[in-house]
């Protein structure tokens, strides 16, 4: 009979007991938090790769850019006060390859081109540009008769950051600097 009256009593005890339910919950709180934790590190480097694609992108367009330019144009010495040039120095002028005086600046945050008076940004807003410099070799005029038979060459340099997220850890930037020397051979004045 005492058999009896034991089954019974474990017959009416089915479910969970505390433990057993703490236990679940403590688990199922610890999978939830790993998966959003691993979602949120999926959306950070995602959002990172985008500032990177985005800076490399002005940086190849800027680059290539202001080489065409150069290579193509010519150094215009008397636009410098004196004929001699700074270095370095934050603007860049040239004659293009139609004749029309070309000068390339930092203008606030971004690269301007002014070409035949008009003036017009070459960077993105997504991007923002600083420390940007021209070294030009040499500081004179070297196409006038007894000046040393020297092709001018021009070094820039320029810093791109981008412009896109708020957080500094998904913030990108790169330092740009490549030299160029112009196709133009002029006869000696």
């Amino acid at each position: 009979m005492l058999q009896l009256n034991l089954h019974r009593k474990n017959k009416f005890k089915k479910g969970f007991t505390l433990v057993e339910a703490l236990v679940s919950t403590a688990v199922f709180a610890v999978a939830l938090s790993s998966i959003i934790g691993s979602f949120l590190a999926v959306l950070r480097i995602s959002a990172k790769s985008k500032a990177i694609r985005v800076v490399e992108q002005d940086a190849r367009f800027v680059s290539e850019l202001l080489v065409r330019e150069i290579r193509n144009g010519s150094l215009s010495y008397s636009a410098y006060s004196g004929g001699t040039i700074a270095s370095p120095t934050q603007t860049l002028h040239l004659v293009g390859s139609e004749g029309v005086a070309e000068s390339i600046f930092l203008s606030g945050t971004s690269i301007a081109l002014t070409k035949g008076g008009t003036t017009s940004n070459i960077t993105s807003n997504k991007v923002l540009v600083s420390n940007m410099n021209f070294y030009i070799a040499p500081s004179t005029n070297p196409f006038c008769v007894g000046c040393p038979d020297v092709q001018p060459r021009i070094t820039f340099t320029f810093t791109l950051t981008s412009n896109i997220n708020t957080r500094p850890t998904d913030q990108a930037k790169t330092v740009i600097q490549s030299t160029v020397s112009s196709r133009s051979y002029p006869e000696k004045l």
